[in-house]
């Protein structure tokens, strides 16, 4: 972000604070259920369930989902790059698609998350906790930054 552009840099803050917030709070909760445990869960003989393949075609499908919207706000902002001229306010454009981007993939691995480690707690079956941890690690590994921001205005084809 330009060192002139005060709305944008601004903006950062609160968005590193939902993505931290959301993150820290899945984190949180796939930590305490491993903390307490299955409550008997695992105790018990296994039954034929679809909440293990349900919970994790609902994660499947989440980075699937999420893959298809980063690569169509990407292609937003290309076209957008190619229609307008090159100044400051195309930037300030393009702030919002990364800043949506950055939500919406923060967003869609955080209910999955949730789900897995709720199944982990009802059944036991320890690979939900295991995906949970994975979608963890996938929503703090893209965590905003200016830097960030700068490497999507890249891929984008935008050259400031």
């Amino acid at each position: 972000m330009p060192a002139g552009n005060a709305a944008q840099t601004a903006g950062l803050q609160p968005l590193q604070f939902i993505v931290a917030a959301s993150t820290a709070g899945v984190g949180l909760f796939v930590l305490l259920a491993l903390k307490l445990g299955t409550g008997g869960a695992a105790d018990q003989p296994a039954e034929p369930s679809l909440l293990t393949p349900g919970a994790l075609a609902v994660a499947a499908g989440a980075l699937i989902l999420r893959s298809v919207i980063r690569v169509r706000l990407q292609a937003a902002a290309q076209a957008r790059l190619a229609s307008l001229p090159k100044d400051a306010e195309v930037e300030a454009v393009l702030w919002l698609l990364y800043r949506n981007q950055v939500l919406i993939s923060t967003v869609l691995l955080e209910g999955p998350a949730l789900l897995l480690t709720t199944v982990f707690i009802l059944t036991g079956v320890i690979a939900n906790i295991i995906v949970a941890l994975l979608l963890v690690a996938l929503m703090s590994v893209r965590f905003p930054s200016e830097a960030q921001f700068r490497t999507w205005l890249h891929q984008c084809g935008w050259q400031a």
